[in-house]
């Protein structure tokens, strides 16, 4: 598995960019588990790819679901 800092070339689907950072990558952006340098790539690169916002929505929806499902287990 590439290690976060490195961008992987993808397949061009519902218009990402070449140079998206793997989904792991985006997944530590959003936990805020990048550093510092490596997050301020990612955020340049996802500020202009609507590919990436959409990845990063649809898991910050994840989250949300999860949250709700553990907090109805737990009475939280």
């Amino acid at each position: 598995m590439a290690s976060p800092d490195h961008f992987i070339p993808q397949a061009n689907l519902m218009g990402a960019a070449a140079d998206c950072p793997p989904a792991a990558t985006l997944a530590l952006m959003a936990a805020g588990d990048l550093p510092a340098a490596q997050f301020e790539a990612v955020c340049a690169h996802v500020e202009s790819c609507p590919a990436c916002q959409a990845s990063l929505d649809s898991q910050a929806d994840e989250d949300n679901r999860f949250e709700r499902s553990w907090a109805g287990i737990t009475g939280a």
